[in-house]
């Protein structure tokens, strides 16, 4: 089996030509797939299956950004 590698374009010193959005790009995966900040939305959840009380959802959400009431 044999594999090319190509070298990443590069400038001269050593840093790539182009930067990735990687913020822009995540919300738009997030947004793709019904979800928000990374975490899966509470009515994603449940087209998916998955049996979660909203109030269980929204209080563990809430504890994962540290917004505890």
């Amino acid at each position: 089996m044999r594999m090319n590698i190509l070298p990443s374009p590069s400038s001269r010193n050593g840093m790539p030509k182009t930067k990735v959005p990687l913020e822009t790009m995540k919300k738009v995966f997030y947004r793709a797939r019904g979800w928000k900040d990374g975490v899966p939305k509470w009515h994603r959840l449940k087209t998916l299956g998955i049996k979660i009380d909203k109030e269980v959802y929204d209080k563990a959400v809430a504890k994962a950004f540290g917004k505890e009431a």
